[in-house]
């Protein structure tokens, strides 16, 4: 906390503060790389026929498929370290915001169910399975009200 109160005296908070704000959209660009595993194994799954029917399309996904999916661990990981450092900066900053208390624990429990998955359990169904990606779409929301919440009350 010395460290930012000596940025604070030296004009160095709106470093501190566009570092946290950059750390909450690499939370953002990482969640939503993570989740966009879902939609292209859905998508592959639903629309292969289709997707057969259009060169272009095919091609595309055969290149993002297995980009997503072979990543899927890391984009969670580093998911997870930027909720980590954004916190970090933030309450120093601001103290407990509870809208990213909220979506930072639902963060967490995501997380640890898929560590769950990948490396304890690791089979695709069952209740931790249908959990996780609920998870997702609660956090879906609440990433989307706490950036809301933000903007009005800290904008």
């Amino acid at each position: 906390m010395a460290v930012f109160h000596d940025l604070k005296t030296t004009g160095g908070i709106v470093m501190v503060e566009k570092i946290g704000e950059l750390f909450g959209w690499v939370i953002v660009f990482s969640y939503a790389l993570t989740v966009l595993n879902y939609f292209v194994k859905l998508v592959n799954r639903k629309y292969s026929r289709q997707l057969a029917k259009h060169p272009e399309a095919k091609r595309l996904m055969g290149r993002v498929t297995p980009f997503v999916v072979k990543n899927h661990k890391i984009f969670g990981f580093i998911t997870i370290t930027g909720i980590l450092v954004h916190f970090y900066i933030q309450f120093t900053r601001w103290g407990l915001v509870a809208s990213g208390a909220v979506a930072a624990s639902l963060m967490v429990l995501q997380a640890i169910l898929g560590a769950y998955g990948a490396f304890i359990n690791k089979k695709r169904k069952g209740l931790w399975f249908v959990t996780h990606r609920l998870i997702a779409a609660i956090l879906f929301a609440a990433i989307v009200y706490h950036i809301i919440y933000v903007n009005i009350n800290f904008g």
